[in-house]
């Protein structure tokens, strides 16, 4: 779930709202939680069913079941590459909206079924609420809705992407510092370099102390490190494998 990039003065929206995914018909779309509840974004929805965005926001704007129910916002939706106004419609107004659209204007043969199953889904539910007092999603009424279930599902799905990152971040680290032993000798690495390939912290402060000890020793020998240009520091020390590892092994982690 990411943060909210900025809210609009006198939207009647937190600073602390943020921003989440849910699936339409196939689509990402996004919705804003806050201390109200949730808000769709009518404007996407919209180019999803590829409808015009800005004559249904009129379209909403006109009718008394929106009044209270509409805000604006200035958000970075997932996709874009900056922060927009945004035009948002309460879940509650979400079910009287959607059903008041005329599909025949979606042209996609499978958007316009799904959003002709809401609607009818929605008439539906309003004659149960009407004459029986109640409705119930047969859907959801199939399955348990515990909401430990919810939390569970997600923890995987954090821990997943946390292992995906580090995945990456380790090929990353791999890479970067085949790269670095490339550019400079054969069998001799920077301190950055072999930390990384060594799977060894890459604080400045614990290379610092590990090519302070890497150098020690050279001293010990009667050595002194090779030099190589580094495009961030202009000039970096490279030691000799046999070196850093005995270095390594001098110093706590």
């Amino acid at each position: 779930m990411s943060k909210v990039l900025g809210i609009a003065p006198g939207s009647g929206l937190q600073s602390d709202s943020s921003l989440s995914i849910f699936d339409f018909h196939g689509h990402q779309a996004a919705v804003l939680a806050n201390e109200r509840g949730h808000w769709v974004f009518p404007g996407q929805l919209s180019n999803f069913m590829g409808i015009d965005g800005n004559a249904q926001r009129n379209r909403i704007d006109r009718k008394h079941w929106s009044q209270g129910w509409t805000s604006m916002t200035n958000v970075q939706l997932p996709g874009d590459v900056q922060a927009r106004d945004h035009f948002l419609l309460h879940q509650r107004r979400l079910a009287t909206w959607l059903g008041s659209i005329d599909t025949a204007r979606i042209k996609d043969p499978a958007t316009r079924s799904e959003v002709e199953q809401h609607q009818t889904e929605f008439a539906d539910a309003l004659a149960d609420y009407l004459t029986k007092g109640a409705a119930i999603n047969p859907r959801l009424a199939q399955r348990p809705t515990d909401d430990l279930d919810v939390v569970e599902g997600m923890v995987r799905a954090i821990r997943a992407d946390r292992q995906r990152i580090a995945a990456i971040e380790q090929a990353h680290a791999i890479t970067a510092a085949k790269v670095a032993a490339i550019e400079g000798r054969h069998d001799e690495f920077t301190a950055l370099g072999y930390a990384k390939l060594n799977d060894l912290p890459t604080g400045r402060n614990y290379l610092q102390r590990l090519g302070m000890r890497a150098s020690a020793l050279m001293r010990a020998q009667g050595r002194t490190p090779h030099r190589r240009q580094d495009a961030t520091f202009g000039e970096v020390n490279v030691y000799p494998v046999s070196v850093l590892a005995r270095a390594a092994a001098d110093l706590p982690r």
